[in-house]
């Protein structure tokens, strides 16, 4: 099951692939794929898993998901997963579904940094890059 709000798009999670036991709890903003059937799943690879946007919600297993596509208008938040993230920074996920800087060639562009990033952990706000952007 999904439904459709203006750059969002909502999917039936099945089981989620989270360390925390197979919820989304406690990862609102994190940077997700869709893995086999559909599955929203955490990126851990910037080069292999195509990002479609960030989590906005924190469903329980089995529940939907909302997802702030890359493809949408305006801009959304995302969880930094670096220290040292300035205005303007195309973003990628890191290793556990969090914004860092691009670094190398081959990596899946989720946005741009439209606020500093002094912590990890941090929300910030981002613009989506559109579909995806591999650099």
């Amino acid at each position: 099951m999904h439904f459709e709000a203006q750059g969002q798009k909502s999917y039936n999670a099945g089981t989620f692939d989270f360390s925390n036991g197979g919820s989304g709890t406690g990862y609102q903003f994190y940077i997700v794929y869709l893995a086999a059937g559909s599955v929203l799943t955490l990126t851990s690879s910037p080069t292999t898993q195509v990002p479609i946007g960030t989590l906005l919600d924190a469903p329980s297993a089995g529940q939907a998901g909302m997802v702030r596509l890359t493809s949408a208008q305006g801009t959304s938040n995302v969880i930094a997963g670096s220290t040292s993230i300035a205005i303007g920074t195309p973003l990628i996920s890191s290793a556990s579904g969090q914004a860092t800087p691009w670094t190398a060639t081959g990596q899946y562009v989720i946005g741009y940094s439209l606020e500093v990033a002094t912590a990890v952990g941090q929300i910030i706000e981002y613009l989506p890059a559109g579909s995806f952007i591999h650099y």
